[in-house]
């Protein structure tokens, strides 16, 4: 009993280790995807876990994801990016990739749904 306990402990996991992996940010992906291609999203929690944003300047931002498209959405932050539809069973809204700038440096990054 005690094994199969085990056994069943160690299947789940490994799933969930599976579940949770997420793929690093890839420049080129990034240039190339669009917003029903779902591979923004991920990208974009690895940018944010990564705090690979955090001290550039808008200039290295946009070198490195592109120009920000114009949205009237989440004004109140400095530089927004569309990232694609939210993950989920019923997917009603759009996840964004949202940052702030500080003296002319991106103190804060972060992922948020409209």
């Amino acid at each position: 009993m005690r094994v199969a306990a085990l056994a069943a402990a160690a299947a789940l996991g490994g799933i969930a280790g599976w579940a949770t992996t997420k793929p690093a940010f890839d420049p080129a992906v990034w240039a190339k995807a669009d917003y029903w291609s779902g591979d923004l999203n991920p990208m974009a929690d690895d940018l944010i876990r990564t705090g690979v944003l955090i001290g550039k300047s808008e200039k290295e931002v946009i070198d490195l994801l592109g120009s920000p498209p114009s949205t009237g959405y989440f004004s109140e932050w400095d530089v927004v990016y569309r990232l694609g539809p939210e993950r989920s069973w019923l997917s009603l809204d759009s996840e964004w990739l949202v940052l702030r700038m500080k003296d002319g440096q991106v103190t804060d990054a972060r992922l948020v749904r409209d």
